[in-house]
């Protein structure tokens, strides 16, 4: 009898452990199911629309900006030392209003260095130039250049220092000279100051008077007609 009990026991304690087993086993199957079939959900969803969305924006913004600037600036410089388009004279350019040839380009005798003199070697150069085949040159006055520049305060043209126009904002000398912006010497003594004459300035129209014996500067001649 104690046998038989003995054996039954054993019996039933193997199928018990079997059957433990077995559950364990089915558990085991249904979580790794679970694991592939939310990982696979997971990382198709997630990579899906991660991907597709972030690319679409961005590359194909960017290059259209930007490009199209930067090439609308720097091509028109204008040119300081370019002619005006008045027309031209014997030795020069023709200012039609006052019927004067004024010397163009200005005077560049080298022995004057950087084409400045005092006021005594220009206006010995003018009397005796022969520019264009002319020998009427001489230097001009103090009126023609007031008249030339325009703009002249009453003042000035009574006999004060001041300024007219510059150059760049008078039409007639811009269209002799383009953007000129020198200073030249006029034949006018200025009264009570020995050795001091007038002369006209291009870059801002001033009209003043310099030592003509110590003060060197910049020389066009004119004469009259064409």
């Amino acid at each position: 009898m104690n046998s038989y009990l003995t054996q039954t026991g054993g019996l039933i304690f193997i199928l018990t452990a079997f059957l433990s087993l077995t559950a364990i086993s089915i558990l085991g199957g249904c979580s790794s199911d679970e694991d592939s079939s939310s990982g696979s959900d997971g990382d198709s969803d997630s990579d899906s629309d991660g991907d597709s969305d972030g690319d679409t924006d961005g590359d194909s913004d960017g290059d259209t900006d930007g490009d199209t600037d930067g090439d609308t600036d720097g091509d028109s410089d204008s040119d300081s030392d370019s002619d005006g388009d008045a027309p031209d004279c014997a030795g020069g350019k023709y200012d039609e209003g006052h019927d004067l040839c004024w010397q163009h380009p200005k005077a560049t005798e080298a022995s004057w260095g950087d084409s400045k003199t005092w006021w005594p070697t220009a206006n010995k150069y003018c009397n005796e130039g022969t520019m264009g085949d002319n020998s009427d040159w001489r230097l001009p006055t103090r009126a023609e250049f007031m008249d030339m520049l325009g703009g002249c305060p009453d003042d000035v043209i009574n006999g004060a220092h001041g300024r007219c126009n510059s150059c760049a904002k008078s039409d007639t000398c811009s269209s002799l000279f383009g953007n000129d912006f020198y200073y030249y010497w006029a034949s006018d003594p200025e009264e009570g100051f020995p050795d001091f004459y007038w002369g006209g300035g291009f870059e801002d129209g001033m009209i003043s008077t310099g030592n003509g014996i110590k003060m060197e500067i910049y020389v066009r001649c004119v004469h009259s007609g064409k």
